[in-house]
């Protein structure tokens, strides 16, 4: 390398990193390869690992690195090297689901950074395979060793990373209020700009939304992702693709259903232009919100390849019970809760559809013991939403065994309409609608109209068709809404219009000045919601139903 590119070098590289603390990854990947013309760089081909990371180009992320990790060991910077390989790691396990190659990179790292002794390096692998981890146990206590190697280094971010991790464990094994303490703390830190480099920014957001998800704990997902604004910023990249997901299942549970598919598509569409091995923490969220829009078709196409998968469970467990299967349905949750273990705050909601399953295969001595380990996870949790579904839940077994529901069910609307969650208020309602029906027909009638006009504000229409049919034994009016069939959004309407006149997606695409993936979204939701098999009876029924 001549003298003058020996200097220049530097500057590239101290500009490089600028851009990445400021977020600017193409400008950043810019300075970075400039550096790297001038010769090899281990510097300069982890920031160019880095920012190509940014801008979703995983596998030439990880070609990077690994030319980084070679130059680290061949001039014996154990530390450092060890660390680019525990980072590869990362992207096999996380990003594409190939567990060979994670575990053999993983093993090299651990290898390197234990023959290193105390480094930086070594306390960021402690902290970050701990994803790899189910025993959130060993998770803190690994993440407290990392947290005061990292202190006596000088790492604040990796001490604040290692706060946030510790955080999330203790929320997953029932420590609630004091792990969402932690993790707001962590936040704190973050939104205040102590931690500087973004991928942990981003990886403590994400331990955020995931704590708020298990708890139940939405209004402090919203209140933090107003602050700090990260998951707004970053909401294209790979890396923010699984808080999406982790976002849209918040906006589900709070109402917000437009919004909720707004997060959960644009996750799937990163996933689809870049790597796909995380798509079923999209894809899972997506179905189950099918499911509440009574469109079971194409939650069931949302999770080909993918019925196996331990985050599908859910979704797979609510397409048995809604087919008519309920002891499949029940087997499905059963397998996951072991897997799990208890306490874990992730049963939750596996638990609540356990006690329909059960009820549903007549079965209310089983239904019973599922409520009751409800109860003992809500006991755990500090805010409203746990109570509510664990009382609902209760209710709806008593009301089973034959005896009065009322006051169970009377606290369940109260804790989920205090808790700002509309659908679950809403099945509450429609419960003591039930529980009414004999004693007192004309409050049982009104409970089921509000029932109505919650479920239809929302568009769910298993439910609202359960409400109806309520309503109409009770004598009341048929619905007025669309039964059994979720409605066109004003944008599909557009586009169903534009099939009928034979319009490509491309056409579609230019037509309404979105993007073709878009188009394509679009015209897979309306054959969804219309039960139509192809394009072909999309345009039949557009010039059937809107030309009169």
């Amino acid at each position: 390398m001549r003298t003058v590119d020996r200097l220049k070098l530097p500057d590239l590289i101290a500009a490089g990193e600028v851009a990445l603390r400021a977020g600017e990854w193409t400008a950043a990947r810019e300075q970075f390869q400039q550096a790297t013309e001038l010769g090899e760089s281990a510097p300069a081909l982890e920031g160019l690992s880095t920012a190509s990371w940014w801008l979703n180009q995983v596998d030439a992320a990880i070609g990077y690195r690994q030319r980084a990790f070679s130059l680290h060991k061949h001039e014996a910077r154990l530390g450092p090297a060890g660390f680019c390989a525990v980072w590869i790691a990362a992207q096999y396990f996380a990003v594409y689901d190939n567990m060979a190659a994670a575990e053999g990179w993983l093993a090299v790292g651990q290898k390197l950074l234990v023959e290193a002794g105390p480094c930086p390096e070594l306390a960021r692998l402690m902290v970050m395979q701990t994803a790899m981890s189910s025993d959130w146990r060993a998770t803190i206590e690994s993440c407290r060793q990392a947290r005061e190697m990292a202190r006596a280094l000088g790492d604040r971010d990796c001490e604040v990373l290692a706060d946030s991790y510790i955080g999330l464990a203790r929320v997953t094994g029932g420590e609630v209020r004091q792990g969402l303490g932690e993790l707001d703390a962590a936040m704190a830190m973050c939104t205040a700009g102590e931690v500087t480099e973004l991928w942990i920014v981003g990886l403590i957001y994400c331990a955020m939304l995931a704590a708020c998800e298990r708890a139940a704990d939405f209004a402090r997902a919203d209140q933090w992702c107003s602050v700090g604004g990260f998951v707004e910023r970053y909401r294209e990249s790979v890396f923010s693709a699984a808080c999406r997901a982790c976002y849209g299942a918040i906006h589900v549970a709070r109402g917000r259903w437009d919004a909720a598919e707004q997060e959960l598509v644009g996750a799937l569409r990163t996933f689809e232009e870049g790597p796909r091995g995380q798509r079923i923490d999209a894809l899972s969220r997506l179905a189950t919100l099918r499911l509440h829009q009574g469109r079971p078709g194409e939650a069931a196409r949302l999770l080909e390849g993918f019925e196996d998968h331990p985050e599908a469970t859910l979704a797979m467990a609510g397409l048995r019970l809604g087919e008519g299967h309920p002891r499949q349905a029940a087997a499905l949750l059963e397998r996951r809760l072991v897997a799990l273990g208890e306490p874990n705050m992730q049963a939750a909601p596996l638990l609540s559809m356990l006690v329909e399953a059960h009820l549903a295969a007549g079965e209310p001595a089983k239904a019973r013991a599922a409520a009751d380990r409800l109860g003992a996870l809500a006991a755990r949790s500090e805010g409203r939403y746990l109570p509510g579904v664990a009382a609902l839940a209760a209710g709806l077994v008593t009301a089973a065994e034959g005896g009065d529901p009322l006051p169970e069910l009377e606290r369940a609307l109260d804790h989920l309409t205090q808790a700002e969650l509309p659908l679950e208020a809403g099945m509450s309602r429609l419960a003591i609608a039930h529980a009414l029906e004999a004693q007192d027909p004309e409050l049982a009638t009104s409970e089921a109209r509000r029932a109505i006009i919650t479920f239809e504000r929302l568009g769910a229409v298993p439910q609202a068709d359960a409400a109806s049919a309520l309503l109409q034994s009770l004598g009341g009016p048929r619905r007025t809404g669309p039964k059994g069939r979720a409605p066109l959004s004003r944008r599909e309407g557009q586009v169903l219009e534009l099939l009928g006149l034979g319009l490509s997606n491309n056409e579609l695409a230019a037509r309404l000045f979105i993007s073709r993936r878009t188009a394509e979204h679009h015209v897979g939701s309306i054959l969804a919601k219309l039960e139509l098999k192809s394009r072909a009876e999309a345009t039949a029924y557009a010039l059937r139903h809107l030309r009169g």
